[in-house]
């Protein structure tokens, strides 16, 4: 239980995301902190998706840039003491693109840390 905000959020952690896109809740909620880190050499975007099937035609409500290199991540990221709002559903994945979702990043040279409610 948070002491400030009298929540209970949940914690959700892939280690390589063995499929494309990955559901956290499958209904409405909001995303409080995340990080992710890339053992790919290139740079690559974690894509937030307002869905419960995690579909790449979802709405995207963010894109963040993950620095390439093993051992290097994107930081604690913090989206404000009321989080992010998704009212349908919690899904992520990984692109080569921060404009839309491709598919095309390994997925297994990824881990994403989430906490939600």
């Amino acid at each position: 239980m948070d002491r400030f905000t009298n929540r209970e959020d949940s914690y959700f952690h892939d280690e390589g995301l063995a499929a494309g896109t990955a559901v956290i809740k499958a209904k409405g909620g909001r995303v409080h902190a995340f990080y992710a880190s890339n053992r790919n050499a290139a740079a690559r975007y974690l894509i937030l998706f307002n869905a419960a099937s995690g579909s790449a035609d979802a709405d995207i409500v963010g894109a963040f840039l993950i620095p390439p290199g093993d051992g290097i991540m994107l930081g604690d990221i913090h989206l404000g003491p009321q989080g992010k709002p998704f009212a349908t559903g919690i899904a992520f994945g990984i692109s080569t693109v921060s404009t839309t979702y491709d598919g095309s990043a390994t997925s297994t040279e990824h881990d994403v840390f989430v906490r939600y409610i």
